[in-house]
């Protein structure tokens, strides 16, 4: 009996030790990161986090750049709700970006620090997410003196960035969209045809596949459905030459971000998460029904950045879609080894990319 308790003792000493030496790491980290900003704000840049009244409820930004005088990108996360790889908790994390941009990165509604219990899961719609992202434009615009800006859409962000370049193109210098979305249910007829190639030989997995119906796919069917594309790498593609997307490294800044705390960090992974993924259900079905193809008129620059061998926001419809696009400027740009999620080598030539696009 002793034994077990001397055991337990040990344990139970060994978890605290590791927390706190977690805990001495993530505050070691934040220094660091607080020392960097307090050099790049002496040297002429912005390093700040701004809390804003944006569609009535309170939303954080962080104002990245190590010189005033460039230009500004505004990027709309993914998700809806994992505020990654470009929320606020990125100061300083990607300062090849900073270095030729000042990066606005926005923690959309319900997403780590913007999230918060009480909002009214009404509002988590796609027409708000637009108003949200339009008063956060007009203020960088207003703020800090600019007459138009980037704006970076990926993944779920891409559905809200498509729209405003449409709508106001006279605010933005250019529009890129990353892993654009076009027409979620289009791709999901696309994506059962490719697993029912896949699983051509295998009956078990072709009855499963069959089961769902036909597309749209929602609630815990679409849940299913995702969970087989990512079996088969359509959403984090890799081969035996090829690693797939280091999840953590993206979204690893967050649990030592001086600008998070431990419930920020929480919301980012499960409450802000949950609340927009899951209880949101009407939102899910607004971006499952998103369609795009009749959409193909801009008076802005035009750009795409899609993974080869995307699934989820499928490449062959992202690339006819483009194909129709009339805009001033376009050009689609294809991450060669990745499907949804870039891997580091293509998220490297993603970020060069993006640099490139500032000629105006």
């Amino acid at each position: 009996m002793k034994l077990f308790i001397r055991i337990g003792l040990y344990v139970v000493i060994a978890l605290v030790s590791i927390i706190l030496l977690m805990l001495v790491f993530r505050e070691y980290k934040q220094y660091q990161i607080n020392m960097e900003s307090k050099e790049i704000i002496q040297n002429g840049g912005i390093s700040e986090v701004r809390k804003l009244t944006i569609g009535g409820i309170s939303q954080y930004i962080l104002v990245d750049g190590q010189s005033k005088e460039n230009p500004f990108i505004i990027f709309l996360h993914g998700g809806p709700g994992q505020p990654f790889p470009f929320g606020v908790s990125s100061r300083n994390q990607f300062p090849v970006i900073t270095e030729k941009f000042n990066a606005v990165y926005f923690d959309q509604r319900g997403s780590g620090k913007s999230f918060d219990k009480n909002i009214d899961v009404e509002t988590m719609n796609i027409e708000q997410f637009i108003s949200d992202t339009n008063e956060v434009i007009d203020f960088v615009r207003k703020e800090y003196s600019q007459d138009k800006v980037y704006l970076v859409g990926m993944s779920w962000g891409s559905i809200i960035g498509l729209q405003l370049a449409n709508r106001d193109p006279d605010k933005f210098y250019g529009y890129i969209g990353i892993d654009q979305i076009v027409n979620i249910k289009d791709g999901q007829v696309l994506g059962k045809q490719w697993l029912k190639d896949i699983a051509k030989d295998d009956k078990n997995l072709l009855d499963q596949i069959e089961s769902f119906g036909e597309p749209p796919y929602y609630g815990e069917l679409e849940s299913q459905y995702s969970d087989i594309v990512n079996k088969y790498n359509g959403f984090n593609y890799k081969d035996e030459n090829t690693k797939g997307a280091n999840l953590f490294k993206l979204a690893g800044r967050s649990l030592v971000s001086p600008d998070y705390s431990l419930k920020d960090i929480y919301a980012s992974f499960v409450s802000g998460a949950t609340f927009s993924l899951i209880d949101s259900k009407e939102l899910q079905k607004e971006i499952i029904n998103t369609d795009f193809n009749e959409l193909t008129i801009f008076k802005t620059p035009f750009y795409i950045i899609q993974g080869k061998h995307d699934k989820v926001a499928n490449f062959e419809l992202a690339k006819s879609y483009f194909d129709r696009i009339d805009a001033p400027k376009k050009k689609f740009i294809t991450l060669e080894n990745s499907a949804h999620m870039p891997n580091e080598e293509d998220f490297e030539f993603l970020i060069q990319s993006i640099l490139q696009l500032n000629e105006h």
